[in-house]
């Protein structure tokens, strides 16, 4: 998995991709409002409920965490800290509806959580320039459900900035999870807006996994 060096001084990976430093802080500031297990299980994002039940790895439950984790701090007007919400998040997880509260620190890859939600705070402008550098004329960011946009923001910075995961896996994992919380039609804009930014960001790689079809 890449490494984040110099936090608050860019994001820097091991693929020598880097995000400018004028970029604004991570959002890491003392709360105004405590969490509290309840409050958590009722802002959460359920996925819809399937029979049987599907089986996450641990890095593809590290991203539905983080979806989770912006989706909460998006909900709380950005009150909270993004700290507070992850670890809140964390150890008081739903699934899936009517599935208990779980703790899912020892089933997550916590350094790719991590990557991810610096990764973000520190460089949505510059990701959010891209994404809507491909949508269609009339649309913005504020169009679409909240979830939509951080699910593309983190395929986003991934395909960007993350050049040791495959471009297909990438794809595939967050194509995954909008179809767990949205219907066919999202799903393929999704996957069209996913694909148009793994031509932007990885031209080769990407022509080499359409050859392969």
């Amino acid at each position: 998995m890449s490494v984040l060096f110099g936090i608050g001084r860019g994001i820097e990976m091991k693929t020598g991709e880097k995000i400018s430093s004028s970029l604004k802080s991570a959002p890491y500031k003392k709360s105004t409002k405590g969490l509290s297990k309840k409050n958590t299980m009722n802002t959460q994002l359920k996925l819809k409920k399937t029979n049987p039940a599907p089986t996450y790895r641990k890095r593809t439950l590290s991203r539905l965490i983080a979806i989770q984790v912006f989706y909460q701090f998006e909900f709380h007007e950005k009150k909270i800290a993004l700290e507070e919400i992850k670890n809140n998040v964390i150890d008081n997880y739903v699934l899936q509806q009517e599935d208990p509260i779980t703790s899912f620190r020892k089933r997550i890859d916590l350094g790719l959580l991590e990557t991810l939600l610096t990764g973000i705070s520190l460089g949505v402008d510059e990701i959010d320039h891209d994404i809507f550098g491909l949508l269609k004329e009339g649309w913005d960011l504020e169009k679409l459900p909240d979830v939509m946009v951080y699910i593309l923001r983190l395929g986003a910075f991934e395909l960007k900035f993350m050049h040791d995961v495959p471009l297909k896996v990438v794809l595939d994992e967050y194509v995954d999870i909008a179809a767990g919380f949205f219907e066919n039609k999202k799903v393929t804009f999704l996957n069209a807006t996913l694909e148009n930014l793994a031509k932007l960001y990885r031209a080769e790689e990407f022509e080499k996994v359409k050859s392969r079809k």
